[in-house]
């Protein structure tokens, strides 16, 4: 079942309103930080495209990796890094990249 492979109660389950597909990862770098830092947990709904501006798993150059995703007014796909003191720049990407969408994260403590 979902909730068990997620490792979320029944109850906050039906609170977050998860759904069956979402699946978590464990951050692994502080490129997101202050906001989300190596250690964290993010709960990703698979994308089948850019659904708005947000957080999402990318896929770069064969490297699965957190990025905020945002579109220009000519239509291009720009993913940045929300630490940009440590990672600083841009990437234009092409929407197919785009694996996931991130729904809900857990700090570690």
């Amino acid at each position: 079942m979902a909730t068990q492979n997620m490792g979320f109660s029944e109850d906050l389950f039906a609170e977050s309103n998860f759904q069956v597909d979402d699946y978590t990862i464990v951050v692994s770098s502080n490129s997101m930080s202050p906001g989300l830092k190596s250690g964290d947990l993010a709960v990703v709904r698979p994308a089948e495209g850019f659904d708005g501006e947000g957080l999402y798993l990318v896929d770069l150059d064969g490297s699965e990796v957190l990025r905020r995703i945002s579109q220009t007014a000519d239509g291009q796909y720009i993913a940045n890094c929300d630490n940009q003191d440590q990672y600083p720049g841009y990437s234009a990407i092409d929407p197919k990249c785009l694996l996931g969408l991130i729904v809900a994260t857990v700090s570690r403590v």
